[in-house]
């Protein structure tokens, strides 16, 4: 059984405005609402690399970096017993009307 949440926002930023803020693992807090209250990642911004976080009112889990495409897209993913967290974010240009 496979559980989804999406979530998505439009901007006026560039990818090169928002890739820049994807990789400052340490700073991820100051954008992620509500969503990381520290993180840290063990070594280059590249698929195999490990790091932790913390999200506010449960304890810091690990995640590994499973997918790197530069101004693109990254994917992310934590285990836990009996389940396996995927988390995607990636870059779209907006459609313009």
């Amino acid at each position: 059984m496979a559980w989804r949440f999406e979530h998505s926002a439009v901007s006026a930023a560039g990818k090169e405005d928002v890739w820049p803020r994807y990789v400052d693992v340490p700073n991820w807090r100051d954008w992620s609402v509500k969503g990381v209250e520290w993180a840290r990642l063990d070594g280059p911004f590249e698929v195999g690399t490990k790091g932790k976080s913390k999200p506010p009112g449960l304890p810091a889990g690990s995640f590994r970096l499973v997918e790197v495409v530069p101004e693109r897209l990254y994917r992310s993913e934590t285990r836990l017993p009996g389940a396996r967290l995927l988390f995607e974010h990636e870059i779209e240009p907006a459609e313009v009307a």
